[in-house]
């Protein structure tokens, strides 16, 4: 898939939640790092799924941004988000 305009709108859309909840919740967390870290998986996931078509052709390819989004913050922070 391309990062292009949807992949752009999902980060925007979500990240900051996602980020600001890090944040609060583990606030041993390098938070500039972790966001770095994440931002740059997004895209490496993005980059590697393949295509499903656009969004009017498959109403599925929001999930599947959404998807590579959460993938990617909890790839990048599974040690922290362990529950005790």
């Amino acid at each position: 898939m391309k990062y292009g305009i949807v992949g752009t709108f999902v980060k925007t859309a979500f990240a900051n939640t996602a980020f600001n909840f890090m944040k609060r919740e583990v606030p041993e967390l390098n938070i500039h790092e972790y966001k770095k870290k994440v931002i740059k998986e997004y895209k490496a996931i993005v980059k590697r799924t393949p295509s499903v078509g656009s969004m009017k052709d498959n109403m599925f390819v929001m999930t599947i941004y959404a998807g590579a989004l959460f993938i990617a913050l909890y790839k990048e922070a599974k040690e922290d988000m362990l529950l005790n």
